[in-house]
């Protein structure tokens, strides 16, 4: 596969092709998204740069401290510019989800008022600051002081084993304090440790398989939830009563999410500690 070191390829050649696809990858999405007909470029474009800042995490201690800021830096700079854009489209998204779960359970009127609401705002682009190319292309230039051969399998052992610590952090947080904020962490952990996963495939452990099975589904379960956290904060600026009717509906949606997500967790810490011996054994 495209984003999975092969078994015959040279760690730093799979490396430098993968880091290529992504790169190609972003800039085909961020024409797509400009054109007449964008489809859903704009979230394979957001989705292709969190790829790559996930590969610049693992190619950390190649990179150096200042490189690997100022890369990181530019990254999510640019992921923040697409956010309002994106963020309008998963509301819009959800509330429709919405009004398909409960139909008539959801008042005509709260429902009419939020979509006539993101409708006004989709056309008049509110809170979107479009990506400019040369902006695009800055930070992807940047790539290309990358030192990649001397990227080492050390390098991607400790690099894996750091994206283990953190998602492992990330959930103990979660299930210690149930919020918002430190559900999205987790999320973001989650994807990170599956991006890396991926990369690692075809040359771990076939205990890997099921591992990303399931933190697939962990990360579709935490995504759901975060989209109706979204939904969740356009409310919140409105006041109608048949607006405030679906924090209800909202809240029984994200128990449903979160209960699948805590099940699906349960299972990948077993998985773990499996991973971590039978890659240390080869």
């Amino acid at each position: 596969m495209a984003d999975e070191i092969q078994r015959k390829e040279k760690l730093t050649e799979g490396i430098e092709r993968i880091l290529d696809n992504r790169t190609a990858a972003i800039w085909d999405y961020y024409e797509k998204s400009r054109s007449a007909t964008p489809g859903d470029s704009l979230r394979k474009l957001r989705t292709s740069i969190k790829k790559l800042r996930a590969l610049t995490r693992l190619a950390r201690k190649v990179l150096g401290k200042d490189l690997y800021r100022k890369q990181q830096k530019c990254l999510r700079s640019i992921a923040h510019a697409l956010s309002p854009s994106r963020d309008l489209e998963v509301q819009s998204a959800t509330l429709h989800k919405l009004r398909r779960i409960y139909g008539n359970k959801i008042a005509s009127h709260g429902y009419a008022t939020l979509e006539n609401l993101f409708k006004r705002e989709s056309e008049a682009g509110v809170d979107s600051q479009p990506l400019k190319k040369a902006r695009l292309k800055a930070a992807l230039k940047m790539i290309e002081k990358w030192p990649l051969k001397k990227f080492r399998a050390t390098h991607l052992h400790l690099a894996i084993k750091r994206s283990l610590q953190r998602y492992i952090k990330a959930q103990e947080r979660v299930f210690s304090s149930l919020t918002d904020e430190n559900l999205h962490e987790w999320r973001k952990r989650a994807k990170d440790l599956k991006y890396n996963l991926v990369i690692i495939h075809s040359i771990g452990p076939k205990s890997l398989d099921i591992l990303i099975q399931k933190l697939n589904q962990l990360n579709d379960y935490l995504g759901h939830d975060h989209d109706y956290v979204l939904l969740e904060q356009r409310i919140n600026r409105h006041h109608s009563p048949g607006v405030q009717r679906l924090h209800a509906l909202i809240g029984v949606q994200r128990q449903n999410l979160q209960h699948a997500a805590f099940q699906a967790a349960r299972i990948i810490l077993r998985l773990l500690p499996f991973l971590v011996a039978s890659w240390k054994a080869e």
